[in-house]
């Protein structure tokens, strides 16, 4: 039990810095539309090409039918420019983005790269739910009754008794407790413990009989 609580402790406490150090990791959105209008606008204005929301609904539908953005693109893109990654896909982007700096292209390839991976984490979710949801069977155990059977001895001639002849019940059978398991490999457990300590103990004795008689202390 200490064991199990000590590693349910460790768990959680590297879960809380996992998602602090993701949330340190997140881009801003609100940066990224403000760079993506600023510098991808010319073409990505929903006519041309989608808008910032668009892409961003884009990317999302990815997660939940490619593996990864390398997959996504080269299935996706196979007619623009021969992109077989998603860096070739942004570097090609960026050719497009008149006046971008590398810091602003950065922030947006970030961006796009952590849309994707946060769907596809929470497309997993809903996986994983979807499979823990079973139908749970309840079984009703019956409880166990014993059934008696009441025999009346033969009646004897009515000269032989000066009283009404005794009623004698017989039980059929009787419920059997089963026994516990934990119980049972408790007890078998400490056992051999026991017998491990006996053995061990006798072993030692045995070595100093044997190399220093002088401290077993003689029966005389």
């Amino acid at each position: 039990m200490v064991v199990t609580r000590i590693t349910i402790v460790a768990l959680v406490v590297g879960l809380l810095l996992v998602t602090g150090l993701m949330a340190l990791a997140e881009v801003d959105e609100v940066k990224a539309k403000q760079v993506f209008e600023a510098r991808c606008a010319s073409c990505h204005n929903g006519a041309s090409a989608p808008d910032f929301q668009g892409t961003v609904d884009k990317v999302r539908s990815w997660a939940t039918k490619y593996a990864s953005l390398d997959e996504a693109v080269k299935s996706e893109y196979k007619a623009f420019g021969g992109a077989e990654s998603y860096d070739q896909l942004m570097q090609q982007m960026k050719q497009f983005a008149a006046g971008i700096t590398d810091e602003e292209y950065q922030l947006l390839y970030d961006y796009f790269k952590q849309v994707f991976e946060a769907s596809t984490q929470t497309q997993t979710g809903v996986q994983e739910q979807q499979q823990e949801t079973t139908t749970t069977t309840t079984t009703t155990t019956m409880p166990t009754t014993t059934p008696t059977a009441t025999v009346k001895p033969p009646e004897p001639p009515k000269e032989a008794y000066t009283t009404p002849p005794p009623t004698v019940t017989i039980t059929a059978w009787k419920t059997v407790t089963p026994y516990n398991e934990e119980e049972l490999g408790y007890t078998l457990e400490t056992g051999l413990y026991l017998a491990v300590i006996v053995l061990v103990a006798g072993a030692a004795l045995a070595v100093l009989a044997r190399y220093r008689p002088d401290v077993i202390p003689s029966r005389d």
